[in-house]
């Protein structure tokens, strides 16, 4: 858990002093004129520019990454977004559609901004009256500068930070000893060890997935992780942390296991399992042979 909070901190240092970086899809202008999405266009993109703390994602990358079939249905799919972002090495994926509703009375604008890992930062939805003595670029404008100010691309960070996943509560304790039967206790006994042993392979398997790509991590002088490697950082503090969970588990259910397997049959055992927040406990009881 230090540690990652470590690779977060120097990862958040290191990019203090540059702003998020971001995917901005094409600006979705489909019910206007082609000359009115022209205007339109260039509006906002002397708008995107004038944001200080972002970067914007070359033009090249963005079409590359438009062009494949993951990068298609960016209004209505997260993924896309987050396809979208990860191509262009970004932060985050933007996406906004402009246009009149269907009575013509209204301008209507959705956008959305989600996250390399998939999490949605913005979703905002604005309308303002179309009026007859103004241009309906002129219209446009307002509202892009009025959603532009409601998704506040400058506040958002230029990392992914990476939070600790959350602990599932364990189950409370055992009311009543569980007291195995001497017929069935051996079997039992083989059944809960081989258990025990899987799920401490489990844990080793990951501990050594989460040693391994923190070896292919590679942080410069300052210690901070490379924008395209969060992803991986954060794969590697998730499977550090199943290790830290799996391998204490599968030592515990090893324990009871072979308590079972091995204690003699004519010998009355009982075996209570104590389980909660703060602490866990095995007690072994019964009449030594």
């Amino acid at each position: 858990m230090r540690a990652l909070g470590l690779i977060a901190a120097l990862a958040a240092a290191a990019a203090s002093a540059q702003g998020a970086r971001l995917a901005m899809h094409p600006l979705e202008l489909r019910e206007m004129p082609a000359a009115q999405r022209e205007i339109v266009q260039a509006q906002f993109d002397v708008m995107l520019a004038r944001i200080r703390d972002i970067r914007l994602a070359g033009s090249t990358a963005v079409e590359e990454a438009l062009l494949k079939p993951a990068g298609k249905g960016c209004e209505t799919r997260d993924e896309c977004l987050r396809f979208f972002a990860e191509s262009t090495e970004s932060v985050y994926g933007v996406y906004a559609r402009l246009r009149p509703d269907p009575l013509g009375a209204h301008l209507l604008i959705r956008a959305r901004v989600v996250r390399s890992d998939g999490v949605v930062m913005r979703n905002v939805s604005l309308a303002t009256p179309i009026e007859d003595d103004v241009e309906l670029t002129e219209t446009a404008r307002e509202l892009l500068a009025q959603m532009l100010d409601e998704l506040e691309l400058d506040t958002l960070s230029a990392t992914v930070t990476l939070e600790p996943v959350a602990q599932p509560n364990p189950p409370p304790p055992f009311a009543q000893p569980i007291v195995f039967a001497p017929s069935p206790r051996r079997p039992a006994g083989f059944a809960l060890l081989g258990i025990g042993a899987v799920t401490l392979a489990a844990g080793g398997v990951c501990a050594g997935a989460a040693v391994s790509g923190r070896s292919q991590l590679t942080p410069d002088r300052d210690g901070a992780v490379p924008l395209s490697q969060a992803n991986r950082a954060l794969e590697v503090a998730r499977e550090g942390q199943a290790a830290t969970v799996l391998l204490p588990v599968g030592a515990v259910i090893a324990a009871v296991g072979s308590a079972l397997a091995w204690w003699p049959v004519d010998t009355p055992i009982a075996v209570s399992v104590l389980a909660a927040s703060d602490r866990a406990g095995l007690q072994v009881g019964g009449r030594l042979p």
